[in-house]
């Protein structure tokens, strides 16, 4: 029977063939003390859920099972994959048009979400569920994905870079954006005093909602800044290279532009503050007055409707 075996693992590797089975998988779940914050890596796919307690079930392919680990160390519940025990024959069982794909779906119950980091492909969804905490902090890098996640929270972190892609609604005093390398946020908000972002390396940002005191951007690379459906009393935009302010549906009182390159577009009632310089171009809305710091190189028109 063992020569049998054998042979047929043989066979299979001759022929170019898997060793694995298909399409089984395995499932288990586990329940664990408190913890407030999630850590993911490699292609899980995670579902979180609001709940009363906190309880993890996963399903995956039974060839993976081994491979996953599922544990908790102080208040993060750390999701990995060992992919250095990842073999030749792993690989070859997920190559080819035929191949499976691979199934490796985490649903985390929980009541308190306070932090969230992931990285590589993982694939974070937690629509239909909100979540309060004292602080909040969302690390993404890699091509990870965020979908329909609701904070409120008395002050939000948001960090994405490396191509990352989220989607979510923070009710939050204070809301601090940090993007890069190619990665995009859309962000609905509330009850926000104080918006500030910091972006780089193709940022893209469309944010929906009233800020109640004070829009700070800073902008640099290729990034593109969308604010609307909004108002806020102060809007301060910091420019370098070819980084783009679209704000023309986005109600501002007070605006004050520095900029070295790029371009803005600015609905402002009250007043423009301007210091420009390095082919930076401006196109206002309305009749603001405007203050001219310096005005190097740059242009500055009314909104005539195009971009």
């Amino acid at each position: 029977m063992q020569r049998f075996i054998a042979m047929a693992l043989f066979c299979a590797a001759i022929l170019g063939g898997s060793v694995f089975s298909k399409a089984q998988t395995v499932t288990k779940s586990a329940e664990f003390s408190a913890f407030s914050s999630v850590e993911a890596n490699y292609e899980f796919e995670v579902i979180i859920k609001s709940g009363e307690f906190h309880k993890v079930e996963w399903v995956v392919d039974e060839v993976l099972a081994d491979l996953v680990k599922i544990h908790q160390q102080g208040s993060v519940l750390k999701i990995d994959f060992d992919t250095k025990a990842l073999t030749k024959d792993h690989k070859k069982h997920y190559k080819g048009k035929e191949a499976p794909r691979k199934t490796l779906k985490v649903t985390i119950h929980t009541h308190n979400i306070e932090g969230i980091k992931v990285k590589d492909k993982v694939h974070l969804d937690a629509s239909g569920a909100t979540f309060e905490a004292n602080g909040f902090n969302l690390t993404m890098e890699g091509e990870t994905t965020l979908n329909s996640l609701t904070i409120h929270s008395n002050n939000a972190n948001i960090e994405t870079k490396d191509k990352a892609v989220a989607n979510l609604s923070v009710d939050s005093k204070k809301i601090n954006i940090k993007g890069g390398k190619k990665s995009s946020v859309k962000l609905n908000i509330k009850d926000c005093d104080l918006l500030v972002i910091d972006s780089d390396n193709d940022f893209s940002l469309d944010v929906k909602g009233d800020v109640n005191k004070d829009a700070y951007i800073e902008a640099s690379g290729s990034s593109n800044i969308c604010l609307k459906d909004g108002k806020t009393p102060q809007l301060t935009f910091i420019c370098k290279n070819s980084a783009e302010l679209d704000a023309t549906d986005y109600n501002t009182e007070k605006c004050e532009l520095v900029m070295s390159g790029g371009k803005a577009y600015i609905n402002a009632s009250d007043e423009i503050k301007l210091e420009l310089k390095s082919g930076s171009s401006v196109s206002f809305m309305n009749k603001p007055k405007i203050e001219i710091v310096k005005i190097e190189k740059s242009n500055v028109t009314p909104f005539n409707g195009k971009k």
